[in-house]
């Protein structure tokens, strides 16, 4: 270990050395979400301090917990994610891949689409968090900012706004009451970046920029509530679909879609057949719009209907009813179905008898799996022998009252998933003042894996990347900062498997690829050189959920920097003409300049290696990680030296 540290500093050039794609990469995207500070008020004064570290005298915040109550709503389109193969080079290019696939939204299509849309201005969060009752709204990337904060340093520094607003509800008896609700917002970029998360960041996107992969097919979306639009089977699509060419055809039940569900999950617009012969089953999927089952299609009308006129002009020839569905509240609450996904009919096709037997067996096998859908959610048996997805356990909403939802664009791989908790007390007094806060968390999903020929294997995925600096030796080892930020996002994200990427810093390859759970890096961060402890960052995410919680309706932003130290800044807006003060903090002039500043490392970062971890380099070149560097000829010279000494021996 102290060789790997003395070349560590002997090559602390690269280190510091950042490629020029990197750095143009950063600067545009600071400066593009720079522009978002415009939304907020300008100046913002003092209001109180919030620690990190909560002291905790009597023990109290041992028995926190932090609960999943259910879920909520999942809209948009997860991609699928093309894992690494072990036994192949792969590399995570260092180049402009990452800007040519990112999603571009169009200013005129902002308020149309959910696209890097704050929770305070999420129509679906709020009438999400309106309708069960969350006290808190946040994403999932602020409370990683909120909980990675390791002492002793306290050096990181971020600017998280906060909205809080009031409305006016109804009791059980009509009476009418005010519910206040909490919206943070994702933190402001960041503008002093070190070489090595610079890396950490341009990997994650590249990672995902090559490894995922968006299906421009129509037999697989989420599925939504009736108000959001849907995604149209395109018309090239529907007009070629009768040739059997086109019937796409798997080997698999990739995802158990129809199962335990209601509306607010995914869901695929396609029959699945499943024809066993001889303990073999070969099952199909077939596109919707194959002669008969393309009737019934429902296609929400944008404003004057002239998108519903056109579908039906183009597939009035084959014979396809089609039911339009507008956007005001009096039409959705006449056409209200029991389960608002896009309803497909029975095929009716004669031809094969095959056919009819694979139809017949698929509606009551869809039959026998929609009977009661919330029921097999709690249902502890069904529980045991069901595939559990980030959708599972599904909160059922009354969706008559949002006229205001909406989705993010076809085909661009981003989804929206919102998630119910509860965080408080295990071992609370029956008259406790300290009540259970309900914290609504909007998250995303990176990919959707996809095996052939392994059933039930396919998993929801969560990339993160860590880029290597001393790949001869070995991996290193993960830090504090690393295992919270994992955890976090494994947390939030129920059923989630999370795929850690180790690449090498200068080349861009994939040293080593790993599927970690929450369990798993719970496991790891006990480990003596880490110490993690989930106890410390729930303190510090209920410390600060209980003082912004207790704040009157207005804006604030939660501010932490070095000088700072353990403590957050509760800043509050102020008037500009009233108050003008040199202790006021003037958010806007903070983010005028997109310029990005890099702290170079005065020392090597270095990290221990991670004596555990076999690459694919250690495998092939025989070779111990955390060993000196040798030539293979000294192995054989050992070995001889070795022989001729056992030899002497034996003959003395």
């Amino acid at each position: 270990m102290r060789f790997a540290y003395q070349v560590a500093r002997l090559q602390l050039k690269s280190y510091n050395d950042v490629p020029d794609v990197i750095n143009s990469y950063i600067n545009d995207y600071v400066k593009d979400h720079c522009k978002h500070v415009s939304s907020y008020k300008s100046l913002y004064t003092q209001e109180q301090s919030i620690p990190l570290c909560p002291l905790d005298p009597s023990n109290k915040y041992s028995d926190l917990y932090f609960n999943h109550v259910g879920h909520l709503l999942s809209i948009g389109g997860v991609p699928w994610i093309k894992l690494p193969n072990p036994h192949l080079l792969c590399q995570v290019p260092i180049d402009d891949t990452v800007k040519k696939k990112e999603v571009v939204i169009s200013p005129s299509e902002e308020g149309k689409y959910l696209h890097g849309t704050p929770v305070s201005k999420d129509p679906n969060a709020i009438y999400l968090a309106r309708k069960h009752g969350a006290n808190i709204v946040v994403s999932a990337s602020t409370l990683k900012v909120i909980t990675d904060n390791p002492g002793p340093n306290f050096d990181k520094e971020w600017d998280i706004p906060v909205v809080v607003r009031s409305y006016n509800i109804k009791d059980a008896d009509g009476n009418e009451e005010q519910q206040r609700i909490v919206f943070i917002d994702k933190p402001m970029p960041k503008k002093i970046w070190t070489p090595s998360e610079k890396k950490q960041f341009f990997f994650k996107k590249s990672a995902l920029a090559s490894m995922t992969e968006i299906k421009r097919l129509p037999y697989f979306r989420m599925r939504c509530p009736l108000q959001f639009k849907v995604e149209k089977v395109e018309p090239e699509l529907m007009e070629n679909s009768k040739d059997e060419k086109h019937v796409a055809e798997y080997s698999e039940d990739f995802l158990d879609l129809y199962s335990a569900t209601d509306h607010d999950v995914f869901g695929v617009s396609t029959p699945l057949s499943t024809f066993e012969n001889g303990g073999k089953s070969t099952k199909k999927r077939k596109l919707e719009s194959e002669t008969a089952p393309l009737k019934n299609v429902d296609i929400q009308e944008s404003g004057d209907g002239s998108a519903a006129q056109s579908v039906s002009k183009k597939i009035a020839n084959e014979g396809v009813e089609v039911k339009t569905v507008t956007s005001d509240k009096t039409s959705v609450q006449e056409k209200k179905p029991e389960n608002t996904s896009v309803p497909v009919s029975e095929s009716k096709d004669t031809s094969s008898m095959l056919d009819d037997l694979l139809n017949m067996q698929d509606s009551l096998h869809k039959l026998s799996r929609s009977e009661s859908p919330l029921k097999q959610d709690h249902d502890d048996t069904a529980s045991k022998t069901k595939k559990l997805w980030p959708w599972s356990n599904s909160l059922k909403t009354d969706w008559d009252e949002h006229t205001g939802a909406k989705n993010c664009k076809s085909f661009t791989g981003v989804n929206y998933h919102y998630q119910l908790f509860s965080m408080g007390f295990h071992n609370s007094k029956p008259f406790c003042s300290e009540q259970p806060i309900r914290v609504m968390v909007r998250h995303g999903l990176h990919g959707l894996s996809w095996y052939k020929l392994r059933k039930g294997q396919s998993k929801a995925y969560i990339l993160y990347a860590k880029p290597e600096f001393q790949v001869y030796f070995g991996c290193e080892v993960n830090t504090l900062s690393e295992i919270t930020q994992q955890w976090l996002d494994l947390l939030v994200r129920p059923n989630t498997t999370l795929l850690e990427v180790r690449v090498c810093q200068t080349t861009g390859d994939i040293m080593l690829s790993e599927e970690k759970t929450l369990a798993t890096v719970l496991k790891e961060g006990k480990q003596q050189h880490i110490n993690f402890s989930p106890q410390q960052p729930l303190a510090t995410m209920y410390a600060v959920f209980n003082a912004v919680n207790a704040l009157p309706t207005g804006d604030y932003i939660l501010h932490h920097d070095v000088k700072t130290e353990a403590f957050i800044k509760l800043l509050k807006s102020t008037d500009v003409e009233k108050e003008m003060s040199v202790q006021n903090f003037d958010f806007h002039a903070a983010y005028s300049s997109a310029s990005v500043y890099t702290r170079t490392h005065a020392k090597p970062p270095w990290i221990a290696l991670d004596t555990h971890k076999l690459t694919a380099f250690h495998l092939k070149h025989y070779k111990i990680p955390g060993t000196f560097p040798m030539d293979n000829r000294m192995y054989s010279n050992c070995w001889l030296f070795y022989c001729y000494s056992a030899l002497v021996f034996l003959i003395y």
